[in-house]
């Protein structure tokens, strides 16, 4: 059952029923404010913080585990007792902008393209805590990883350049390559077979396409280890 009432004293909008209906009706607004919180940000970034491009729309994306909802959740425990929810609405919008301060730890300005992917990207998160087991073809699980290393703010300059290195890229993935190569013209090998993803991946650079199944372990090490 929805209800609002009003505080006699001070005329403050109150709500009073499930937290399903909650989202129900305020779902909406709680996006809208949200637009309107991140669009100074939107404009001060001015470009896609994956792919780098500025064209077409960018949308603010929240970070994995600090989505809308997740927000409202959380705040809303906090007025629940058993199955009704009451809560001024005035805090519930303060502490819900406060939830998304500093913006740069909740919000992601990403392009609708690259949006899309870290989307779908949730149940391939890993662990803190042990590699994750996924039975994803290993190319497309370390496309999928290396995305939301980067998306997730993991991927350090310093490390960007290991990953030019064919020795580090041998040692740590086995790899015949380097993992990332920053020029367009050396994707090919010296026989001119294309040995990287056609797509840019990490603000330019290419990720080689070269990889199989026997490094996955190691991979998933090294995951664990930039997020340390």
């Amino acid at each position: 059952m929805l209800n609002f009432i009003k505080r006699k004293d001070d005329k403050q909008p109150i709500y009073k029923g499930s937290e399903k209906d909650f989202n129900k009706y305020f779902s909406g607004y709680c996006r809208n404010l949200v637009q309107k919180l991140t669009k100074p940000y939107k404009l001060k970034i001015g470009k896609c913080e994956h792919c780098s491009t500025s064209k077409g729309q960018l949308d603010a994306a929240h970070l994995h585990g600090k989505e809308r909802k997740e927000i409202i959740k959380k705040i809303l425990s906090n007025y629940t007792k058993g199955s009704v929810t009451k809560i001024n609405l005035n805090d519930f919008e303060e502490k819900f902008i406060e939830a998304h301060t500093p913006i740069e730890e909740t919000i992601k300005i990403l392009c609708k393209r690259c949006h899309k992917k870290y989307d779908n990207k949730e149940d391939l998160i890993a662990s803190e805590d042990k590699p994750q087991i996924s039975t994803l073809p290993i190319g497309k699980y370390v496309r999928a990883k290396i995305v939301e290393l980067q998306i997730g703010g993991h991927l350090n300059q310093e490390e960007i350049l290991r990953l030019q290195n064919l020795d580090y890229s041998k040692e740590v993935f086995g790899s015949s390559f380097e993992v990332l190569r920053k020029s367009s013209r050396e994707k090919k090998d010296r026989l001119g077979v294309s040995r990287y993803y056609k797509d840019q991946y990490i603000d330019g650079y290419w990720l080689t396409s070269q990889w199989y199944e026997r490094q996955r372990i190691k991979f998933d090490k090294w995951i664990l280890s930039v997020k340390e």
